[in-house]
């Protein structure tokens, strides 16, 4: 058991804790070892470009100059912070600050997580398109910039706006010895792991390119491990290998990641199935399907990200405690052998409350702990990677007069002989409704002051008698006995007290 926490690219350099230098690197790393728990910080440093004085990619500040009066230009453009985002000068001007001052940031972060009694790993995406809609940012790559043959369907540019259209298409080898240039530089610096996030961005290929990819990725996941193995070598210890993949196996193999061989040959030692980022976090993560699949020696860590989706109509809110603390009982309850945080660093993502996100690390990564907490288990889920496919995020169908939804959440472990409460959210307001937890009637009560719910919703709660909640599986009927008004769900909820 454990906690994985992924540090942004963008995160530290947009809030910098105050100085671009070792002591701001020590504040960053403090606050997630603050009050235990965690096992390793995963340290993003690349999204198109590198955020380090890197020799073989673009660094953030390649091209880009100072006039007089300290502003930066790229292109002839001055660069800047745009609303809302990309707050791209800041990026710049902070990375190159701190390349100035800490020019072995890899080597004091390692020494210094050790220090702190956590592990050190690098963190590569492995085909960002951040921003592609405006290619003359200073986010952008000259690789990608020169190479528009490179991309998955450049062409596509004037018909969407979906970014990873314009991601790199691995079947092209050139874009695979540029991606594994840079994963032979992060792993000349010594670490205790590299995760390769191929959810950053999906898919990997060109439309149609999966099936004639797979093999490709397969040999190149091959040249890292030889790296992987090299590092180990020289610095005199083991450093394993994580992949970020989609949530359903079957869209993995869909995709070209044919993660299964990877695990059987020894080529990643941790699968991360995750939610998709923007899609916010999915309990419905097969877990136990992963399980199955995976040899044991493989260490399986459920992702989860910073927000949730229950329906539409402003279903969706920010994770907290008690909802990451229900994601991950159900996590724990499937299979899983650790948890995996995204999005939860210091600055831009993260709870609303950062204390409370300290307490949540000391925690999360330890079952029993996990399931003494009172949890939110959401009836929410992601989108699917795989182009052309509906997204899977429930839309809960129209409560019509005298008629009844059912929805099943997996209210995980440790939840036999606790009380259960069922919240229910419409964008009308809910005037008759019968609750049935596992076939027996609830009662309606108070929506306790302490829940934080989506604000664009009506909300209703209902308390189900003792002994009716059990571990796993539990069954929710939405009955709308109203015989003048329907109402449509956007939130549903199981909440163990």
């Amino acid at each position: 058991m454990g906690l994985y926490i992924n540090d942004d690219f963008c995160g530290f350099w947009l809030s910098g804790f105050g100085n671009m230098n070792r002591d701001g690197l020590k504040k960053q790393i403090d606050f997630y070892t603050e009050k235990g728990g965690v096992t390793a910080i995963l340290f993003n440093m690349n999204a198109q470009r590198a955020y380090f004085a890197s020799k073989v990619w673009d660094c953030a500040w390649k091209d880009v100059s100072d006039d007089a009066q300290g502003r930066l230009f790229f292109g002839g453009l001055e660069v800047q912070n745009y609303t809302p985002e990309p707050p791209l000068l800041d990026m710049v001007r902070n990375s190159r600050e701190m390349a100035k001052n800490v020019p072995d940031i890899f080597e004091f972060r390692y020494r210094y997580c050790h220090e702190k009694g956590v592990e050190m790993w690098h963190s590569m995406r492995m085909d960002d398109t951040h921003w592609v809609p405006n290619p003359e940012y200073v986010q952008h790559s000259t690789f990608w910039r020169e190479n528009p043959g490179f991309r998955r369907a450049a062409y596509r540019k004037t018909l969407s706006s979906v970014w990873n259209d314009q991601a790199l298409d691995y079947l092209h080898p050139e874009v695979r010895a540029y991606e594994l240039s840079l994963i032979a530089e992060y792993l000349s610096h010594e670490c205790d792991g590299i995760e390769l996030d191929f959810l950053r961005d999906c898919p990997v290929f060109r439309p149609g390119g999966g099936e004639e990819g797979r093999p490709l990725l397969t040999q190149m996941m091959r040249d890292i491990r030889r790296e992987a193995d090299r590092c180990a070598e020289k610095f005199g210890h083991r450093v394993r290998i994580m992949v970020r993949v989609p949530p359903d196996p079957n869209d993995c193999v869909l995709l070209g990641l044919d993660v299964k061989i990877w695990a059987e040959e020894g080529l990643c030692d941790i699968v991360t199935p995750s939610a998709v980022s923007p899609g916010g976090s999915r309990p419905d993560i097969p877990v136990a399907i992963w399980r199955m699949i995976l040899p044991e020696r493989i260490e399986l860590a459920a992702g989860i990200e910073i927000g949730m989706h229950s329906g539409y109509a402003g279903g969706n809110l920010r994770s907290g405690m008690a909802t990451d603390a229900g994601y991950a009982a159900t996590f724990y309850y499937r299979g899983a052998d650790s948890i995996y945080f995204y999005n939860h660093f210091y600055s831009g993502a993260g709870y609303t409350e950062r204390e409370l996100q300290k307490i949540t690390y000391s925690f999360i990564g330890d079952r029993a702990k996990t399931e003494a907490q009172f949890r939110r288990h959401v009836a929410a889920a992601g989108g699917s990677c795989v182009p052309g496919r509906t997204e899977s995020r429930p839309f809960h169908p129209l409560a019509w007069k005298k008629s009844g939804i059912y929805n099943e959440i997996d209210a995980g472990g440790g939840t036999a002989g606790r009380t259960g409460y069922v919240v229910i959210g419409s964008n009308t307001e809910i005037k008759a409704a019968d609750i049935r937890l596992n076939t027996v009637l609830c009662e309606r009560v108070e929506v306790p002051a302490d829940l934080e719910l989506p604000k664009s919703l009506f909300c209703a709660c209902f308390r189900a008698p003792d002994g009716v909640l059990h571990d796993g599986m539990n069954g929710i009927d939405v009955i709308n006995q109203s015989v003048e008004a329907d109402f449509e769900l956007h939130w549903v909820e199981l909440d163990v007290r």
